[in-house]
């Protein structure tokens, strides 16, 4: 097992864990309303610093076919993605004592919507997660 691999994908869960505790001592502590338009940009950032880390290793050119690449990494994709929607407001949710499928007034686009796409979406990100996890270990 690559080392510098495990230390990244486990270092974006401890990213995610920051995210949720940032913003449940903004939301207790300091009576603050998170402002998710900021801290997606933070994420996105963040997210991207982590792609390179994942992805860093012999067989990857991003001189060569650009969609080729995008392709050949897309399980750390899925994975950074569908781990921080999974895990991000189960976390928050747990910290703050609420139910795990709470939605604030200012939970973002997607927890606005229907119930039923909510469990969906957090279903797809949970399947997802798991096929991301099986190829990047395998």
């Amino acid at each position: 097992m690559d080392v510098r691999f495990a230390l990244s994908y486990f270092g974006w869960l401890l990213y995610i864990v920051a995210c949720f505790v940032f913003n449940y001592v903004k939301i207790t502590k300091f009576k603050i309303r998170p402002r998710y338009f900021v801290s997606n940009q933070w994420r996105v950032f963040f997210g991207l610093v982590f792609l390179i880390l994942l992805t860093v290793r012999k067989d990857f050119d991003p001189a060569s076919n650009f969609f080729y690449q995008i392709w050949k990494v897309s399980p750390e994709i899925v994975y950074i993605i569908s781990s921080f929607y999974l895990f991000f407001d189960l976390g928050l949710n747990g910290l703050r004592k609420l139910h795990w499928d709470y939605r604030g007034e200012d939970s973002g686009w997607a927890d606005s919507m229907k119930l039923a796409f909510y469990y969906v979406l957090k279903a797809l990100c949970f399947v997802a997660l798991i096929w991301s996890s099986v190829i990047l270990w395998r």
